[in-house]
C-alpha cells in the first residue's frame, strides 16, 4: 500500500498558489489559509509531490495543515472530494475555524445542519462508521477566558477539542476523534497539532457507513411502558418529535417539536424555533385528559440559567422548565406531579415526567385531539421593552389600540426605567392615566372600571431604607417579586387596567423580566358607561 499524506498547501489570502507546479488542483481547491502563509510553511514532501496524493482503503485520509492564526477573520471550510477545501462565510462551508474556537454550520451559526459527535478515542483507524448516538449543534458559548468576557456562537462539543495549562498558558489537543455530519454526509476528524492558531487536522470521508439517530434506531417505541430519553449530556441536546403517535429521536436542522439538555426545555418557537409549538400546564391528571385546549400555551423565551445570580441566559420554555422539585440539601432534582401539553393549534401531544435521574428521563406521552376553540381572536398586542438604562426612561404611549414607543414632550402614557413604572398622572405628569390591578385572568377583561384608579406621587426607591424617592404609580409598582437570596426579579403576572377615565383604556401584563428588558401583552378595552 502506498502509505503518501495528502498536506494542502498554505497560500497567501489572495489565492496565489504557493507552489507554481501545482497545476493538478485549482486555486480554491488548494487554499486553506486565515491571513497570509510563507512559502516556508508548506512542508516540503507536498513540493516535491506537487500533486495531492491519497490512501484510499474504504475511503481516503487526508491530513491538513490550516492557518487560523488571525483573531478577526475566521477560516470557512468545506468538505470536497473526501477532503476539505476553503470556503468562505457565504459558500456551503461545513466547519470555521478562528484561533481556538470552532464553529459548524448548524444551530446559532448556520442552516446546513452539520453536528458533532465526540468518539472519546483517539486511534483513527478504530473509528470505521459513522453512527453517533447524538449530535451537538452550534448555540452559544462563553468566550474563553475570565468570566464576562461575552459569548460566541460555536459547537460545544468541538470547542472542548483542547486541554489548557494555566501555567505554561499552552494549549495542546485532546486527540480525540470527531465525527461530523448532516443527512448524506460525515466524516471522522482528528486535531492533531496546533500552535498558535496553526493546525493539522486529519479527517476522512465515512458517508458511505451513515447510520445517524432519528433514522430506524432513533425511534423510540409507542408501548406501555415509559420512553426514556436520555439527556445527560452537559455539552449535547436531545431533539424530539412526534410523529404518527410515536415520540422520534430527530435534530436541530429538523421539525423538531420538543428538546431536552440536562433539566432544561425548549419548544419550537418563540426564541427557539419557527414552528410554533407552544407548551402549557394540562388543567386535569393525565389519565383524565381526553382532548387538547391550546389557550394558554406559551412561547419559547429568554430564561435565566438556573443557579447563582449572573449564570447566564438560555432560551426557553417557561411553563415546562417548572416542572421539577428542588431540594437544597440533598441537591436533587424531582420531578411534579404535572402533565404538559405541547401543540401548534392543529396537533397536541401529551406528556408527563414520571422520573429523573442525572439527566436520565422516564416519559409517558400521548396524542390528543385539539379542542373546538370557541375563544375569540386573541386582539392582544405582544411587545418586548428595552428598559435597561438606569439614566433614561422609556415613554410609552396608546394610539389605534396598539402600544407605541413615543418621548416625554409627546402624549405619554406610561414610562418604565429598570423597575419603576410612572403614569402621566399626579407627580409624573399633567396627564389623568390612572391604573388599578384587575383581579379577573387577562383574557376576561373585557370592559374597563376607572372609578378606582391610582394616580402617581413619591414613592420610594427600591433598596435599602433612606435610598430616597421617586414619581411612580403606586399600584403599578408592585408588578414584581423580589428573591433576596438570589437577587432576581420576576413578574407577579399581575393583569393591570390602565384608563385617563375618558378616551383610552387598555389592560397590560408583565410576562417576563431579565435585567431591565421585559415582554409585555396588551389589549384595548371598551370604557364601561356611565350609570343612567
Amino acid at each position: 500500500m502506498f502509505r503518501i499524506l495528502f498536506v494542502l498547501a498554505l497560500v497567501t489570502s489572495c489565492g496565489r498558489s504557493s507552489d507554481k507546479n501545482s497545476h493538478h488542483m485549482s486555486g480554491e481547491d488548494s487554499i486553506i489559509s486565515g491571513d497570509q502563509a510563507s512559502d516556508e510553511s508548506v512542508p516540503q514532501e507536498a513540493k516535491e509531490l506537487g500533486l495531492p496524493v491519497a490512501i484510499t482503503q474504504n475511503g481516503a485520509i487526508y491530513e491538513v495543515e490550516v492557518d487560523a492564526s488571525s483573531r478577526e477573520d475566521a477560516v470557512f471550510l468545506i468538505f470536497k472530494d473526501g477532503s476539505l477545501a476553503l470556503g468562505s462565510a457565504e459558500s456551503q462551508w461545513a466547519i470555521s475555524v478562528k484561533r481556538t474556537q470552532f464553529q459548524t454550520n448548524s444551530g446559532t451559526s448556520g442552516s446546513l445542519g452539520f453536528g458533532t459527535f465526540d468518539t472519546e478515542q483517539s486511534d483513527f483507524s478504530a473509528i470505521e462508521n459513522c453512527n453517533p448516538s447524538s449530535m451537538s449543534y452550534d448555540e452559544d458559548l462563553p468566550i474563553p477566558g475570565p468570566p464576562g468576557a461575552g459569548t460566541f456562537s460555536g459547537n460545544p462539543v468541538l470547542n472542548a477539542w483542547y486541554n489548557y495549562d494555566s501555567n505554561t498558558h499552552q494549549v495542546s489537543s485532546k486527540n480525540h476523534i470527531y465525527l461530523i455530519a448532516r443527512e448524506g454526509e460525515c466524516f471522522k476528524f482528528q486535531i492533531n497539532a496546533y500552535n498558535d492558531g496553526v493546525y493539522r487536522f486529519t479527517l476522512e470521508d465515512l458517508s458511505h457507513s451513515m447510520e445517524l439517530p432519528g433514522e430506524d434506531e432513533g425511534t423510540i417505541p409507542d408501548d406501555e411502558g415509559p420512553v426514556v430519553i436520555d439527556a445527560s449530556s452537559t455539552d449535547s441536546t436531545v431533539y424530539l418529535k412526534f410523529l404518527d403517535g410515536n415520540l422520534l429521536i430527530t435534530d436541530a436542522m429538523d421539525n423538531w417539536h420538543l428538546s431536552i439538555k440536562r433539566t432544561l426545555f425548549q419548544t419550537n418557537s418563540g426564541t427557539s424555533g419557527s414552528l410554533d409549538f407552544r407548551a402549557g400546564a394540562a388543567e386535569m391528571p393525565f389519565e383524565a385528559m381526553s382532548e387538547c385546549s391550546v389557550t394558554g400555551l406559551i412561547a419559547d423565551e429568554m430564561l435565566p440559567v438556573p443557579g447563582p445570580p449572573g449564570s447566564g441566559e438560555f432560551s426557553g420554555n417557561a411553563i415546562l422548565n417548572d416542572w421539577y422539585d428542588y431540594d437544597v440539601q440533598t441537591h436533587t432534582v424531582s420531578p411534579k406531579d404535572l402533565a404538559f401539553l405541547l401543540s401548534d393549534s392543529k396537533s397536541c401531544f401529551m406528556f408527563q415526567i414520571l422520573s429523573y435521574q442525572d439527566g436520565v428521563y422516564e416519559l409517558k406521552t400521548t396524542e390528543l385531539p385539539v379542542g373546538n376553540i370557541s375563544e375569540p381572536e386573541d386582539l392582544s398586542q405582544h411587545l418586548g421593552i428595552d428598559a435597561s438604562s438606569s439614566i433614561e426612561a422609556v415613554f410609552i404611549g396608546f394610539h389605534e389600540g396598539q402600544l407605541t414607543a413615543t418621548s416625554s414632550d409627546g402624549q405619554w402614557v406610561l414610562s418604565v426605567k429598570r423597575t419603576m413604572f410612572q403614569s402621566n398622572s399626579g407627580s409624573s405628569g399633567d396627564g389623568s392615566f390612572g391604573v388599578y390591578e384587575s383581579a379577573l385572568t387577562f383574557e376576561d377583561i373585557i370592559t374597563c372600571d376607572f372609578e378606582t384608579l391610582s394616580f402617581d406621587e413619591a414613592l420610594p426607591v427600591p433598596g435599602p431604607p433612606g435610598s430616597g424617592t421617586f414619581s411612580g404609580n403606586p399600584v403599578l409598582n408592585d408588578w414584581y417579586n423580589y428573591d433576596s437570596v438570589t437577587h432576581q426579579v420576576s413578574s407577579k403576572e399581575a393583569v393591570y387596567v390602565v384608563s385617563d377615565g375618558d378616551m383610552i383604556c387598555f389592560k397590560i401584563q408583565v410576562l417576563s423580566y431579565i435585567d431591565g428588558l421585559y415582554q409585555v401583552r396588551s389589549e384595548e378595552l371598551s370604557l364601561q358607561e356611565e350609570p343612567i
